[in-house]
């Protein structure tokens, strides 16, 4: 390991690691604006077990397409940081819209029972909601957040070696294993899972704080 190209380096590994974050970014902010209310309103529509299984399917398949085909649309690299934005922000909608209609769908009766008996409000109703679909949500997000991750570094990986090294973590990661060069692919490997850690870890934690409120006191 060559700690002296590391520090010489650093610069241009962190922009490398800047441009992932933004990718990852930009991503979740779309699955999370998009897919939570066009979840929660196809939920209250009732076609939730239609559409989950549908979402399943097309969320991965739909994803590759964009990846695909965007390039050609906007005549940009495979690898453009748009058509990753794209191609991950659809994954992203599509997963967190599938996964508020399958959490609401297994809502737990009895709080809901007692609502209606007490004749609380729908604004009561929408805490409930809140508080029994938010850490399932998040957890949602948590694994979309590191799928992208993993993907993004992939499809570099994979676009560095077809068409020549890009410029993301996975082009550097390709040019060191072309080159045989450590210090290069272990440095972005090492970038790579890292974020893959801190963002599980906060998603994790996040998590773990919407539980906070137990679904009985909202209802009580």
């Amino acid at each position: 390991m060559n700690w002296d190209w590391v520090v010489q380096n650093s610069g241009y590994l962190g922009t490398l690691l800047a441009g992932h974050a933004i990718v990852l970014g930009l991503s979740l902010a779309a699955g999370v604006v998009i897919g939570i209310p066009l979840g929660y309103l196809l939920a209250k529509l009732r076609v939730g077990p239609v559409l989950a299984p549908v979402l399943d399917l097309l969320s991965y398949a739909s994803s590759l397409g964009l990846l695909l085909i965007a390039p050609l649309v906007r005549g940009t690299a495979i690898d453009d940081r748009l058509n990753l934005i794209l191609a991950f922000g659809t994954l992203a909608v599509l997963r967190i819209c599938r996964s508020v209609l399958v959490a609401h769908r297994r809502r737990p009766a009895a709080p809901y029972a007692y609502l209606k008996v007490a004749g609380l409000g729908a604004a009561t109703r929408f805490r409930l909601d809140l508080a029994y679909l938010a850490p399932r949500v998040l957890g949602t997000v948590g694994r979309v957040a590191v799928a992208t991750v993993v993907l993004t570094t992939l499809g570099g990986v994979i676009v560095s070696a077809a068409f020549g090294p890009g410029g993301e973590l996975g082009g550097l990661i390709w040019r060191g294993l072309d080159t045989r060069d450590l210090t290069q692919a272990l440095s972005g490997i090492v970038l790579v899972v890292a974020l893959a850690i801190m963002v599980d870890l906060i998603f994790r934690g996040l998590r773990r704080l919407a539980a906070a409120e137990p679904i009985e006191e909202v209802a009580a």
